[in-house]
């Protein structure tokens, strides 16, 4: 306990069934590249490659900054133009929205948000339309900010004392978990 962050929560031990929580394969990567280098290339290259491993019921990435964008809504600019947070909230699920993306915040209270292939930069948020009282449009940029910005931060890894960004692999119920693992090696010997 004494080398960890005073901040950091006291240790815990629990009761787990092997069978279901134990990882199949752990891939950590470090290197001299900056960590949201690392989690974009785990994200968007390592992680998809592990997911078509046979077996593989789903992958575990953690260590590296969590993008987010987070509409922080401005509850008097929504009172002058006689909407409420709901108002706001609603313009956005109704776009359709399908990726978690962060959250939409107002001073007492927060709910997530998705964002879909709609929208590419999360500038464009603020383009959607809120309310169109008397033929004139009030806009998300009208009611609220937008801010791209990194969850905060619950997980740190490291490797040989670097920052490190890790993907942990757990297999399907029905999958011999030495067949996943060996799956996976092969996979990464491919990358």
């Amino acid at each position: 306990r004494n080398k960890m962050p005073p901040a950091a929560d006291p240790t815990s031990i629990s009761k787990a069934d092997p069978n279901t929580v134990l990882p199949a394969a752990i891939v950590t990567l470090s290197g001299p590249q900056p960590l949201g280098q690392l989690q974009q290339v785990a994200d968007e290259q390592i992680k998809r490659a592990f997911e078509s491993v046979e077996g593989v019921g789903s992958v575990q990435l953690t260590g590296g900054p969590t993008r987010e964008i987070w509409v922080k809504a401005d509850p008097i600019k929504l009172r002058a133009r006689g909407l409420g947070f709901n108002s706001l909230q609603q313009a956005l699920q109704a776009e359709q929205l399908e990726q978690p993306a962060g959250s939409l915040t107002e001073a007492t209270r927060s709910t997530s948000i998705r964002l879909n292939g709609l929208v590419t930069q999360p500038s464009q948020l603020g383009q959607i339309v809120v309310a169109q009282p008397q033929s004139v449009a009030v806009y998300v940029n009208d009611v609220a900010s937008i801010e791209d910005t990194y969850a905060k931060t619950v997980a740190i890894d490291r490797l040989n004392g670097q920052p490190a960004v890790t993907l942990t692999a757990y297999r399907l119920p029905s999958a011999n978990i030495i067949d996943v693992s060996r799956g996976v090696r092969e996979k990464i010997a491919t990358l």
